[in-house]
């Protein structure tokens, strides 16, 4: 049995239903329209034209509200626990 989330199932059958309508242009057939081919897949028009226009998952996006780089959390995240390990505080001086 999967053990993903559903979102990530449903992400998956978008990418399969994409990369299905591309391979049916690309063979030069007419893949008919976007709405059908959605229906056919389970999945909305505006998700599958999203990713059709190279736009992934919401949740692959970094969020706006991030003030941190990843870098900079790692370095924090390790400095915070050197300051733990020789058992003292952070001050602000």
């Amino acid at each position: 049995m999967d053990e993903r989330e559903p979102e990530d199932l449903q992400d998956d059958i978008v990418e399969r239903a994409a990369e299905d309508f591309r391979k049916r242009i690309e063979a030069g057939g007419n893949p008919g329209s976007l709405t059908k081919w959605a229906e056919r897949y389970g999945v909305t028009r505006f998700r599958l034209a999203r990713r059709l226009k190279g736009i992934g998952p919401r949740r692959d996006r970094i969020p706006v509200n991030r003030k941190l780089s990843e870098a900079q959390e790692a370095a924090l995240i390790r400095y915070i626990r050197d300051i733990d390990d020789i058992r003292t505080s952070v001050r602000i001086d």
